[in-house]
């Protein structure tokens, strides 16, 4: 039996827990992957979500090399019951949900978070931005974003990269006022990875100034206070963000058309976002000098092009992929 301490999750969050195998609550039956997973538990009706994409996702050629998804177990309400017991002081959903309204959903342990993980001389800082970019013109290709790329959310494993956890994603062209009330949240400046289109338009859902959000937005994001390498200066930031802004709209039919023409350029922003830190930390690498002297045109205009603080002037994935030479990898 588990000791009271080890039952504690991988993470916790509104959506539910993670957990590895070995902590995970018990389960009877088990028709989930084979071999060592990570299982999450949470509400059935936020697994629906997960596995809608996941099923979208299978389509997609060569799909294991970009993501890892989430497949359904066999746990049934007496399974949580049981549980409940022992996890609910760990696990904040039992405290939100009934038994009969939870599920888990489980995935194959597949690496480390890249936010854990050493940049060291072994990082292909190019390969890796393409293959994830790949990945992501895929993704759109089928009609999802991902909508919460963060180091978090991006395994390691022998070299590779792959996108987790869906549990944020909708389809673009078929998002509607109740989905955009899902990405409602407070106004969140110091959010790198958000698009500062969507905390301009919760900023704007609270009733804010929209030159103090811009302000705030320029003040607390790293990559407009540091624009040595996308060339984006605090000053064409705030102008572009103010363009954003009037464009946004203050009604939830405004905010669907919004989303319905710029969700494709949320996932380039935060990927942008991901590989400008790391690129931070990659130019510390003796070895990375060479690389970064042969392609630091390319990088430049490819990182500038996703990181474009107005979504109407953000490159696409595809258009952010044009500029990778096959001789830069």
């Amino acid at each position: 039996m588990l000791r009271k301490e080890n039952r504690r999750p991988l993470a916790e969050g509104s959506y539910g827990c993670i957990y590895t195998e070995d902590t995970a609550p018990p389960c009877e039956a088990d028709t989930g992957p084979k071999g060592r997973k990570v299982r999450k538990l949470l509400k059935k009706e936020d697994a629906s979500v997960e596995l809608t994409i996941s099923k979208l996702i299978k389509s997609i050629p060569l799909w294991e090399y970009y993501f890892v998804i989430q497949e359904e177990t066999g746990c049934i309400e007496k399974n949580f019951k049981k549980a409940r017991p022992m996890y609910e002081e760990f696990c904040k959903i039992y405290k939100s949900s009934q038994n009969k309204n939870l599920t888990e959903i489980v995935s194959p342990f597949r690496g480390v978070a890249l936010r854990t993980l050493t940049i060291t001389d072994s990082f292909a800082y190019i390969e890796s931005f393409q293959h994830l970019l790949t990945g992501i013109a895929a993704l759109h290709k089928q009609g999802i974003c991902h909508a919460d790329i963060h180091a978090g959310n991006i395994l390691e494993e022998n070299g590779y990269l792959r996108l987790i956890d869906f549990g944020s994603s909708f389809l673009g062209d078929s998002i509607n006022a109740t989905g955009v009330e899902r990405y409602n949240y407070s106004f969140t400046p110091d959010f790198p990875t958000q698009p500062p289109e969507l905390s301009l338009q919760n900023g704007i859902n609270h009733g804010l100034d929209i030159s103090y959000c811009v302000d705030e937005l320029v003040k607390h994001r790293a990559v407009f206070r540091n624009g040595s390498v996308t060339g984006i200066t605090p000053a064409y930031a705030r102008s572009k963000l103010l363009l954003a802004a009037g464009a946004i709209g203050t009604t939830k039919a405004q905010w669907v058309e919004y989303y319905r023409e710029h969700w494709r350029k949320f996932d380039v922003w935060s990927l942008g976002v991901v590989f400008h830190n790391l690129l931070q930390k990659a130019l510390f690498l003796r070895s990375f000098q060479p690389i970064w002297k042969k392609n630091q045109a390319m990088l430049m205009t490819v990182l500038r092009g996703c990181l474009e603080p107005n979504p109407s002037s953000r490159f696409s994935a595809d258009e952010a992929l044009s500029y990778f030479p096959a001789s830069a990898v």
